[in-house]
């Protein structure tokens, strides 16, 4: 087995539990203080969401893992946010999700 040259150092747990904090925060403060009239609002809302749900996930959850989980639910919300969502297209996000962990899982 071939031993890397430089170990790759994984970010620190700590570090993870406080951006996930952090982007919390800021989006608890950012509906707070923002009303949704333009698409930046939305904009701005779904990038915290994003954040923080990506690095909620990320503590328990592998990169890959945690991403994909993080757009699903972006997808959900979004649709929801459109009045688009129905059974479905629920059947649908699972679908992919599945296959996506599939995908994942088989790596």
């Amino acid at each position: 087995m071939v031993q890397p040259r430089h170990k790759i150092r994984k970010p620190l747990r700590f570090q993870i539990v406080l951006s996930a904090i952090l982007f919390w925060a800021l989006l608890s403060l950012y509906i707070y203080m923002i009303s949704p009239n333009s698409i930046l609002a939305f904009m701005g809302f779904y990038m915290l969401v994003f954040l923080g749900l990506y690095f909620t996930f990320n503590i328990l959850l592998a990169r890959g893992r945690s991403l994909i989980w993080t757009l699903i639910i972006l997808i959900f919300l979004f649709l929801r946010q459109m009045q688009f969502i129905n059974i479905v297209t629920v059947i649908l996000l699972l679908g992919i999700f599945v296959t996506m962990e599939l995908m994942l899982r088989k790596k």
